[in-house]
């Protein structure tokens, strides 16, 4: 009896497919067919860069050669010709014409050579006043501001080293009309901005005799500000001695009291060590400043904390990046390291050390 119900269903189920399949396919003829597709239609001329026809059924020629272009002789190459001629014809100068312009020309010519003479000789007679002072300095500021037309006269910068030479006389000229022939007593601000004058033009041997004779000479000592101009001078001349040996003059006398420490100085030279990858000397003198109760500014803290970053070290010396979590590729990428930096201060402060560094760093 199973069997013959099973039977059964299976055949109703035969059933109602078939005569779903007999009623779809009476509402597909009622359908109209599809419309005949058209053929594509390309267009038997293109044009070139040119603006020029180029046949695209043209057998054994390529699109872009130039043998396509007027292959069927359909543009008069002869009358374009003809029209060049009589266009190169049409601006042809008459004689009188021809030699009013050479007349010109040479004018110019003699002009221009009058004027290269007259500013090498004008540049002869400055370069002779620049040696001693007297009536003729007053060209060393003829193109200066006290003209009023330095607006309109832009800087020659050819010649830079020639250019800053004349800018030290200048201020040389300055300084010698204030003391010897007003008999002025400079300020020490006056001496600091004549020593800027050789410190930014990095003449190391200038500035120098300038810093020890000329401020005893009119009583004055040297202040934060001067030393801070002599540190960034030999940091941009690379000269890491002379930055070292002016450093332990600043420490002396900031232990004598003449002196007041400068984060300015001391953030210069670790910059110029983290630069150099002197890691260990860097993070000495960090820590000599930090004795003194000097922050450094940030701007003189990013080349020694990628360094640090870099073999791994964390000292409280050197702050978190300001930027960190602008920085940081994931917060938990963030919070692992900060874990980390925690751990190692704290491991750092157990064993009374400001950091810790391998012996393969210097």
């Amino acid at each position: 009896m199973a069997a013959i119900e099973d039977c059964q269903n299976h055949k109703n189920t035969l059933c109602t497919h078939a005569l779903s399949f007999a009623l779809l396919w009476t509402r597909l003829r009622g359908i109209k067919p599809l419309p005949k597709a058209e053929p594509i239609y390309q267009e038997s001329l293109e044009w070139d860069d040119d603006g020029k026809e180029i046949d695209l059924k043209r057998p054994g020629k390529k699109t872009f050669s130039l043998e396509n272009a007027n292959y069927d002789g359909r543009f008069d190459e002869e009358g374009e010709d003809e029209d060049e001629v009589d266009e190169r014809d049409s601006y042809k100068l008459s004689p009188e014409a021809l030699a009013q312009v050479e007349a010109l020309r040479q004018q110019d010519e003699s002009s221009h050579e009058e004027v290269k003479k007259a500013e090498s000789t004008a540049l002869v007679k400055t370069e002779r006043s620049m040696e001693v002072y007297g009536q003729e300095d007053d060209k060393l500021f003829a193109d200066s501001e006290e003209s009023l037309d330095f607006e309109l006269m832009p800087m020659d910068l050819t010649d830079f080293g020639q250019f800053q030479t004349l800018n030290i006389k200048r201020a040389e000229v300055r300084f010698h009309e204030m003391t010897f022939e007003k008999g002025l007593k400079p300020s020490r601000t006056t001496l600091n901005s004549m020593l800027g004058v050789y410190t930014n033009a990095l003449r190391l041997r200038s500035a120098e005799v300038f810093m020890d004779e000329t401020f005893s000479q009119f009583e004055l000592r040297p202040n934060k500000f001067t030393y801070r101009s002599m540190m960034q001078m030999y940091v941009r001349a690379k000269r890491t001695t002379q930055a070292e040996q002016l450093l332990e003059r600043v420490r002396s006398e900031i232990e004598s009291g003449d002196v007041e420490a400068d984060e300015v100085t001391f953030g210069l030279l670790v910059d110029n060590y983290a630069r150099k990858r002197l890691l260990r000397r860097a993070l000495t003198t960090l820590e000599d400043a930090d004795a003194l109760g000097l922050q450094l500014q940030e701007k003189h803290l990013k080349k020694i904390r990628a360094l640090t970053e870099k073999y791994g070290v964390f000292t409280d010396l050197i702050p978190e990046n300001p930027n960190a979590v602008l920085l940081a590729s994931s917060r938990y990428k963030l919070m692992e390291k900060r874990k980390v930096r925690a751990q190692v201060l704290e491991y750092n402060r157990k064993i009374g050390k400001r950091f810790l560094l391998p012996k393969t760093v210097y």
